[in-house]
Parts: structure tokens; sequence; C-alpha cells
């Protein structure tokens, strides 16, 4: 478990608390949402499968991932098109980003697409599902990278598979 701990992102509690807490009364929102709109048993059972693939998923394989391609901490969160202005800012200071390989956003964009990957392997029981996986995943990786915490992708897992099982009632 120590092992994990060096390389998850940070802000998931240390700096980024109001992230996770918006995160977590969102959660709480959706969930009162779709117990109205759907009961309780869908809402409870959406909520749980939210937590429990995102954090294997996004919370496990994706940070498993980036400690083996060697990404950890701000550069997970800030690589991208504009790393010199992350510079600029102050985000990073220049010798993290001198340290930084130079093809840190293509093992990043690997270790994402290998993620989306699995995940979307998870749901071959119905293969017509693997290309919404698959693009799904992409974007909770996003939004975990852009938030810092779970809270977010779960929420946002969730609510999503609120709409697909009550709205659309697919299965």
């Amino acid at each position: 478990m120590k092992h994990l701990r060096t390389y998850k992102l940070p802000g998931a509690i240390e700096r980024e608390r109001g992230m996770t807490l918006l995160g977590m009364l969102a959660l709480v929102g959706v969930l009162a949402l779709g117990a109205a709109a759907f009961g309780p048993a869908l809402a409870a059972e959406c909520a749980f499968v939210g937590v429990v693939e995102e954090a294997l998923c996004t919370g496990l394989f994706f940070n498993l991932l980036c400690a083996h391609y060697g990404l950890a901490g701000e550069a997970i969160r800030k690589i991208g098109g504009t790393e010199r202005s992350v510079v600029a800012s102050g985000s990073i200071d220049e010798t993290a980003y001198a340290a930084m390989p130079s093809d840190m956003p293509k093992r990043l964009r690997k270790a994402s697409l290998l993620t989306a990957l699995v995940f979307a392997l998870c749901h071959l029981a119905q293969p017509w599902k693997l290309p919404i996986a698959f693009v799904f995943s992409l974007c909770m990786v996003r939004l975990y990278r852009a938030t810092g915490t779970l809270a977010w992708p779960i929420c946002a897992h969730a609510a999503f598979d609120m709409l697909w099982f009550g709205f659309a009632q697919l299965p």
C-alpha cells in the first residue's frame, strides 16, 4: 500500500480538499436525485458500481500504469500542450520541468489509453458497449487528472449509469 501512496495524484486529500468535498457533495446530490427519479435501489447500485469501477480502473490501474511509465505527482495533472505556461505560472518549478522526460505526454497518453482499454474489456459481455465504455473511461481519466480526486469520476459514473439504466433502460 505504501507503494501506491507514492504515486497517487497530489491533491486528493492534501492540497485540494475543496475539490474532494465538492465532489462528495455532488455525489450525494446525484444519489438524492437518482433515488427520487428512479428509486433508491437503482441509485445505490449505480453509486456502488461507480465507486468500484472508478476505484479499480481509474484509481488503481491508471496510477499503477503512471508509476510504471515513470509519471508521478504534478506531471500527471499538468502535462498537456502547455507545459511551458505551467512552468511560467509557478505550478511546476523549472528544475521539475527540466527533469521531465521529453516523451512525458506520450507516456501519459499511453497510460490513459491502456486504462480505457481495460475498462472497455471489463464490459466484454456486451460487445456493443465496448466503444462507449472506452470513450467513457478516457473521459473519467481526464476528469481525474483535472480534479486530482476520484470523487468527481465516481459522481460522473454514478450519474451516467443512472441515466443509462433509468431513462434509457438499457442493459
